[in-house]
């Protein structure tokens, strides 16, 4: 696998670590830590805010995201459906997310992917 293959991009499965902090560079809040894994970029409306965060990183590297400013909701998308349900990680003032695995996904991993999408509310945001 090529080193761009082992970059975040269209239709990777995607491992990741996300955590609260109460400020950037501060501690990760340990009883908050999530091993989330999702299909990268198969939302109908395109790549939400968090997934262009995430775009180009490789194993090992981190995002914070500053969640007291923003709308959650805007902010994760149709992402928020792997955050359920327990979705206390998102109550920090700040996210933390650190790619643990990027490989390709199959087939029936996408197909199940934009089925949980449709399922969830078929991505907008009325169903919130």
């Amino acid at each position: 696998m090529g080193e761009k293959d082992k970059r975040i991009g269209y239709l990777k499965m995607v491992t990741i670590e996300a955590y609260g902090m109460e400020k950037p560079g501060g501690s990760c809040q340990e009883d908050s830590k999530r091993t989330i894994s999702f299909v990268f970029g198969v939302g109908s409306t395109g790549l939400s805010p968090f997934e262009m965060s995430l775009s180009g990183k490789a194993v090992g590297e981190e995002v914070v995201a500053e969640l007291g400013k923003a709308n959650v909701r805007e902010y994760l998308g149709h992402c928020l459906l792997w955050f359920l349900p327990d979705v206390s990680v998102l109550d920090f003032p700040y996210l933390g997310v650190r790619v643990k695995e990027v490989r390709d996904a199959d087939n029936r991993e996408v197909i199940r992917a934009m089925a949980e999408i449709a399922e969830f509310g078929h991505d907008c945001s009325c169903c919130s």
